[in-house]
């Protein structure tokens, strides 16, 4: 599946680094997640209803690698770009947010807490707070396009650019303010930072191979669904 990039009416784009890009923080996409996510959490519904409202409104979704290195290089971003992005990595990515995102045509960067996962085995670390994804999950989640991080780098972003949360009582208005970059300061606090960008998930791509050989290197990264 392609995403439809570009400026629209023929305009010049203005420079990337002159546009502002929301970029969206999720968690868990879930129907009955458990108590320690649930604040943190949308539902299925809530979430393919704001996706069809960021198509209806002609948002172009971005990997964060892509807003990256169009950052670095100067050129240009479609009219309306929008980055989604997931932390920690729940089960219920691949089972409810994916499926949603293909049919909506938008592409989305995973910020995987490694130590969390199913199979981490001796890389365990701590105590996950929900169900979480397996290795062979994320090489099928790349396979499909989805850009993969660790969360441990998501540190500091040399943009300055805040990732937003969005939350189990976030309306569809409030996301449609948030879309829209409308009273943001008013409505969240500022979550993380970004992560360094696309030398971070080329980074992270030789720690993914150093932890799991049977993830490929271009599982790592891949610039959005196909």
């Amino acid at each position: 599946m392609s995403v439809k990039q570009g400026n629209q009416g023929g305009q010049p784009s203005p420079p990337a680094t002159d546009i502002p890009v929301p970029v969206l923080m999720y968690h868990s996409v879930s129907d009955a997640p458990a108590n320690s996510t649930r604040a943190l959490s949308v539902s299925p519904g809530m979430f393919a209803a704001q996706l069809r409202y960021l198509r209806s409104q002609g948002f172009t979704g971005l990997t964060f690698g892509e807003l990256c290195e169009r950052r670095r290089s100067g050129q240009p971003l479609p009219a309306r770009a929008i980055v989604l992005t997931f932390d920690d990595g729940y089960a219920d990515f691949i089972e409810e947010a994916l499926p949603i995102m293909i049919e909506h045509g938008f592409p989305a960067t995973l910020f995987v807490t490694t130590g969390w996962l199913r199979d981490a085995a001796s890389h365990a670390a701590g105590r996950p707070l929900d169900r979480m994804l397996s290795w062979d999950q994320l090489a099928e989640l790349s396979s499909a396009g989805v850009e993969i991080a660790a969360v441990a780098e998501s540190a500091c972003d040399p943009f300055g650019v805040p990732r937003l949360t969005i939350r189990r009582s976030t309306s569809l208005a409030a996301f449609a303010r948030v879309a829209n970059q409308q009273r943001v300061r008013l409505h969240y606090a500022p979550a993380h930072a970004l992560t360094t960008g696309y030398a971070v998930v080329r980074r992270t791509r030789s720690g993914l191979r150093t932890l799991r050989n049977d993830v490929s290197s271009s599982a790592t990264m891949v610039g959005g669904f196909r």
